[in-house]
């Protein structure tokens, strides 16, 4: 089975560790350095899991998932994960309200690239 992921992600450092952890652990890693991006890259790369960032230029992480959630050629069995620098209630509040669960959201300072790969697993696994 194919496992390829997409990560979203406008700090080239942190992308490109994500990218390296990824592949090292056997998926197909496709990057994107903004929601902008993303979006014009996911049709052609047809992710099962998506890796967001939230606050980025140009469209932010809620602005990439909503699009992709909302719009039916699209949205076919994709699961999100959020990777934020912001971990307030706000911010995982409105994750939630987009179907993704708090086991699904990782506050970057305190999420490990252990806890990534096993969400990343995870989210695969379901």
């Amino acid at each position: 089975m194919n496992k390829r992921l997409m990560v979203v992600e406008d700090n080239p450092d942190l992308l490109d560790i994500y990218q390296v952890c990824l592949q090292k652990d056997g998926f197909d890693v496709v990057c994107a350095r903004d929601g902008e991006e993303a979006l014009k890259q996911f049709v052609d790369c047809k992710p099962q899991v998506v890796v967001c960032d939230i606050k980025m230029p140009k469209l932010t992480g809620f602005d990439v998932i909503e699009t992709i959630a909302s719009h039916p050629k699209l949205n076919q069995d994709v699961a999100f994960i959020v990777m934020s620098a912001y971990g307030d209630k706000d911010m995982v509040d409105r994750a939630e309200k987009l179907g993704i669960g708090r086991d699904r959201y990782l506050v970057k300072s305190q999420a490990t690239l252990k806890d990534v790969l096993r969400t990343v697993r995870s989210a695969f696994a379901a």
